[in-house]
């Protein structure tokens, strides 16, 4: 009986081992490797410096004449003046492409009580972008740009920094004040050139 017990007992035991399976491990070995690191790009734009105002009419002797305080200057007919502003550009990044939209508000005038008047005074403003060259940027077609009316947007193509430092752009906005105007029409009247605002997106790869 005892003999009979032990055997029943033995394959009860072998029958539990095969159901929770074998314990033994195989080898194994693991190691890491460094994946190093990727550096992203950057792209930012932003306003550099105070702007500059000069005097650049055709009968303005040694010109251009920098204007101290433009708040003071009063024009007269015939009169053309520069308004030049620097903003400085990040573009950084092996396949990135940007464009910078330029827009503006529209030339407005007030008379001498600070009311709007129809009109804009007898000015008319135009701005145009330059490069570090004083060349003017491409519009994203790859045609130069030109001098476009204040209120009017562009796109203009600008291509990635070449050194660690951003690239420097100008935007001049040149007034001119209509010679033709008689019978002191526009006589203490003030022009508002309102705001200008540089967007930087990036454009389609390639």
């Amino acid at each position: 009986m005892k003999i009979s017990t032990r055997g029943i007992v033995a394959g009860a035991l072998g029958l539990g081992l095969l159901a929770g399976g074998s314990t033994f491990a195989l080898w194994s070995s693991t190691t890491d490797a460094d994946a190093g690191t990727i550096n992203t790009g950057n792209l930012h734009v932003a306003v550099a410096g105070a702007p500059v105002w000069t005097d650049v009419s055709t009968d303005v002797v040694g010109v251009p004449v920098a204007i101290p305080d433009a708040t003071k200057f009063k024009t007269v007919p015939g009169d053309t003046l520069n308004r030049t502003q620097d903003i400085n550009v990040t573009l950084t990044g092996d396949n990135l492409n940007a464009t910078l939209n330029v827009t503006s508000s529209a030339l407005s005038a007030l008379d001498a009580q600070g009311v709007a008047k129809a009109g804009t005074g007898g000015l008319t403003a135009t701005y145009i972008v330059l490069d570090k060259n004083n060349q003017a940027v491409p519009l994203v077609s790859g045609t130069p740009s030109a001098k476009t009316a204040l209120g009017t947007p562009v796109t203009l193509k600008v291509p990635k920094n070449t050194g660690t430092t951003p690239d420097t752009y100008t935007v001049k906005i040149e007034l001119a004040f209509d010679k033709t105007a008689t019978d002191l029409t526009y006589a203490s009247a003030q022009a508002v050139l309102g705001n200008v605002n540089f967007s930087l997106e990036q454009s389609t790869r390639g």
